[in-house]
């Protein structure tokens, strides 16, 4: 069931187990391996101060009633258009009929003419090129507030270079009425009114009510919390890392949680499912990132929390990464020890292996949706990843290293998805400290360069000899899954690979139960396999 690479120094062959279920979620088997039960539920420990709610900001996030829509598009068979060759096929769906975006959500200002929320209730499904019968293999969540008039509308496309021809008109799908909540259901679309050319998809519909993770369940985890203070480094932004954590009496397992860009661990749901299975969980929270930004306004009144990523070198959190390691292994003598990343935090565990004091201490790798590679346009690409290129535009950009490349401007539509059904404080009272920003965040010459640095350090050995776990959604729509599984290689030769159809960008925080219980049960059957 899990395959593992030849040895660093032979040929490649690697051997990847590729899922493709379209109708979703695991086997029963897997099902009841993800929710095994080691241990019971702990109480939280005495010691740090448990996490509190924080007082509401000025805006009530519970005024905000988001209610969600998953499109599974499948497969089809389409008209041919093109006399040259066979049809590129594009499909767009989009609600209709949603109540207007008020100007402020969540504390941030929308963007006036309205390009980020447009971007909550309309999707546009990747180019399936030159086939009569495509097949996609992907899911997207829209969004939108509360309104049972609300309706799906469904339109495909023929596309080349220069045209945009319609092979179907747009076809509206009364979802509210025709989906029960929590259960798919299949439509079949005909093209231009012919059935023997079709678009088949399925839709799910949630309530807002319905979410994974609940207020009550953030506000309720119990995590404990400690300060780091740092020394090294840059500081700005207060020069602090807050760890937090929570074990059970019986655990002999520690995991090493280390968050993606714009991110922090709100997944209450993956920390009852390690406890109960034998973990004991500890998440980092880097310098000027998710709990540790609460510092940040306070020790340096000049910074900007849209900078909250913001590093020239990824080697300068090893410094917080060696005090985790240490408290870790202080507070029990744990027989394994994994360290877990996802996106950019997948590159900076990469980046600790080879740098961090700390790092024999570290038993496993797990990896979830690496960013081990840009994932634009090939001119982009080009100027990412050349070491000359982004070194002159670091130095010379307008401003100096800090100057945006990319300016945050509105409303992150990602990370108000992932509010809608995964529970963070999105507003609080201090602006700029929420876990997860709502707020669109910038992307300068410095931290571009830092990125491409250690994309690159990664192809530079030496191996990491222990057990490695990735696990990349090929409808990933942040990073390339292909080239992260590929990359991947570079790591060491232990690895066990494994590619999910419609997953997010972190496959734990995914659409549905279904789809996060297959993926967690993945995860669970490697940790059992090489961390009895």
């Amino acid at each position: 069931r899990f395959a593992t690479d030849s040895p660093w120094d032979s040929p490649r062959r690697r051997s990847q187990l590729r899922l493709e279920q379209m109708g979703g979620g695991a086997s029963k088997d897997a099902q009841m391996s993800g929710a095994s039960s080691r241990a019971s539920q702990p109480k939280p420990a005495a010691g740090p101060t448990q996490s509190k709610r924080p007082v509401p900001g000025t805006q009530s996030s519970e005024d905000l009633i988001l209610d969600r829509v998953v499109v599974r598009l499948e497969r089809g068979r389409v008209p041919n258009k093109d006399i040259t060759s066979k049809t590129d096929s594009i499909v767009v769906v989009r609600l209709i009929n949603t109540p207007a975006w008020p100007e402020t959500i969540l504390g941030v200002s929308r963007l006036e003419d309205g390009s980020d929320v447009e971007a909550l209730t309309h999707f546009e499904f990747s180019e399936k090129p030159d086939t009569l019968e495509p097949v996609w293999f992907e899911e997207c969540m829209l969004v939108s507030i509360r309104n049972d008039r609300v309706q799906l509308e469904v339109s495909a496309f023929d596309v080349d270079i220069s045209s945009r021809e319609r092979i179907m008109p747009p076809q509206t799908l009364d979802v509210w009425k025709e989906c029960v909540p929590g259960q798919w259901q299949s439509f079949s679309l005909a093209c231009d009114g012919d059935e023997q050319n079709f678009i088949v998809l399925s839709v799910t519909v949630q309530r807002a009510e319905d979410r994974i993770v609940t207020p009550e369940q953030f506000f309720g985890s119990g995590l404990q919390e400690r300060v780091i203070e740092l020394k090294g480094g840059n500081l700005s932004g207060g020069g602090r890392a807050v760890l937090s954590w929570k074990t059970a009496p019986s655990n002999q397992r520690a995991l090493i949680w280390l968050p993606g860009l714009n991110a922090s661990f709100h997944h209450i749901h993956c920390l009852d499912w390690l406890l109960q299975n034998g973990w004991d969980v500890f998440t980092l929270d880097c310098r000027r990132m998710g709990r540790a930004k609460r510092y940040a306004k306070e020790l340096d009144p000049d910074w900007d929390y849209r900078n909250a990523h913001t590093t020239s070198n990824f080697v300068e959190y090893c410094e917080e990464i060696d005090e985790t390691v240490r408290f870790v292994c202080s507070v029990k003598s744990y027989c394994h020890r994994v360290l877990y990343g996802n996106s950019t935090g997948a590159l900076t565990c990469s980046v600790y292996l080879k740098h961090g004091a700390e790092a024999s201490q570290i038993d496993g790798l797990a990896l979830n949706g690496p960013f081990f590679d840009w994932n634009l346009a090939p001119y982009a690409e080009v100027l990412m990843k050349s070491a000359v290129l982004t070194d002159i535009y670091a130095k010379l950009a307008v401003g100096g290293a800090g100057h945006n490349v990319l300016e945050g401007k509105g409303v992150s539509p990602y990370s108000l998805r992932t509010w809608a059904q995964f529970y963070f404080d999105a507003a609080p009272a201090e602006p700029g400290t929420a876990l997860r920003s709502v707020a669109a965040l910038h992307t300068t010459a410095e931290w571009a360069k830092a990125v491409t640095s250690a994309q690159r350090e990664l192809r530079v050995g030496p191996p990491f000899l222990k057990p490695i776990f990735v696990i990349s959604s090929a409808s990933d729509a942040w990073v390339s899954s292909e080239e992260s599984l590929l990359l991947s290689d570079f790591l060491g030769p232990r690895r066990t690979e494994i590619q999910v159809h419609n997953a997010e960008h972190d496959v734990f925080l995914s659409s549905t139960r279904a789809k996060i219980s297959e993926c967690q049960a993945y995860m669970q059957a490697w940790l059992d396999c090489y961390f009895p």
